[in-house]
């Protein structure tokens, strides 16, 4: 196997969080060309979000081995990842609160407490407590353990918006 240098390891991630973002963008662009009854553009920007993601993935597989081994992983998304997600979600519900823009207020407070449950979920994966099941409002983010919700209790999404994980 190929050895990856450091730059190339930091360009790999870069590709991939570009990539990414784009794919999510020609997704945003295929649903308001349906809006638009713009069939044709539709197509395109969903084919040019299907080329986006299949490349991202493979960005994603080249950079997988320079991770750390897994319990490093999971100390490291409990004490920086998790953290830095909440820093930017704060961010943008005090953005969203000067412009009083409530759907943005609604998602950042629904992101706050998915991440402060995320928190609790890992922390109990550090001490040997991990669920046998997980379930994911596919809608809002939010992770059940072991039963499913009648229905998401961040975002009311039904029980068939949620996703079953299991090992």
């Amino acid at each position: 196997m190929d050895t990856i240098t450091q730059e190339q390891e930091n360009q790999l991630l870069q590709l991939y969080a570009h990539v990414s973002k784009e794919a999510a963008r020609m997704e945003m662009y295929a649903l308001r060309a349906q809006k638009d009854n713009r069939a044709d553009l539709a197509q395109l920007h969903t084919a040019l979000a299907i080329s986006h993601k299949a490349q991202a993935h493979r960005f994603l597989l080249q950079v997988r081995g320079t991770v750390g081994d897994s319990a490093t992983n999971n100390t490291q998304t409990l004490s920086e990842e998790l953290p830095a997600l909440k820093t930017l979600y704060q961010r943008m519900a005090a953005e969203a609160d000067k412009t009083n823009n409530t759907a943005l207020i609604t998602s950042s407070d629904h992101s706050l407490k998915i991440n402060r449950l995320l928190t609790q979920m890992v922390q109990k994966h550090e001490q040997k407590q991990p669920p046998a099941t997980y379930h994911v409002c596919e809608f809002c983010g939010f992770i059940a353990t072991e039963k499913e919700p009648p229905c998401c209790p961040v975002c009311t999404a039904a029980s068939r918006r949620f996703i079953k994980v299991e090992q």
